[in-house]
């Protein structure tokens, strides 16, 4: 169902962040439709070449960002998601989607968790510009449903099932029959170590 916003600022900031959403979700599955089975043995060796050419890229990114190449994962994709933004704010949109390719790289070294959570959190993917547009919106109407429910669902997507539960507590206080806030407020009670979940997930998930 379409859920009616208010007019103005914020009710742009909501829009475009609806649209973000969209367009990750309709790149994401373009890409995977794009994904070709590897060419075989024969490029095998110019694959390990290319791989480690970009994981140097990667290291002189992050050492340049003071994190040193022994660091995890996660410290490096921070390094290059800010050299991106650096890049971007000097108009050098060429490198910069160099370092977006290479984000995008490294990032499928991640588990599949921690990949949800590392996309969801940078400014470099569409749902990453997504949660920022969510959260500016709620900054400007702390009170509405539509904003709370869309800003809670990006907050799941980066694992802040704290932050989760406080807005989708307000949701449930505006609209406490809605059988899907019910169910993300229990999951994200109990993803945040909390059996007060428990309800909620049982009500959501029976009703």
């Amino acid at each position: 169902a379409v859920v009616s916003t208010q007019s103005g600022h914020y009710g742009r900031d909501y829009r475009l962040g609806l649209m973000m959403e969209e367009l990750y979700f309709l790149t994401d599955v373009m890409f995977k439709q794009a994904i070709k089975p590897e060419a075989g043995a024969l490029d095998c060796t110019n694959l390990v070449a290319k791989n480690s050419s970009k994981e140097e890229e990667v290291n002189a990114i992050a050492e340049l960002h003071g994190v040193r190449k022994n660091k995890p994962l996660a410290a490096k994709l921070q390094a290059l998601d800010a050299e991106y933004q650096s890049l971007k704010d000097q108009g050098d949109s060429f490198q910069a989607d160099r370092v977006q390719e290479l984000y995008a790289w490294k990032s499928k070294q991640a588990t599949a968790k921690e990949r949800s959570s590392l996309i969801a959190s940078s400014t470099t993917s569409y749902i990453g510009r997504a949660y920022q547009k969510y959260a500016d919106a709620v900054s400007l109407e702390p009170v509405s449903y539509a904003y709370n429910y869309s800003y809670a669902k990006s907050l799941i997507a980066r694992n802040k099932y704290g932050d989760a539960v406080t807005r989708l507590n307000l949701c449930y206080g505006t609209k406490p029959l809605k059988i899907h806030i019910r169910y993300l407020l229990g999951m994200s009670m109990l993803l945040n170590n909390s059996d007060d979940g428990i309800p909620f997930l049982r009500e959501g998930t029976t009703a």
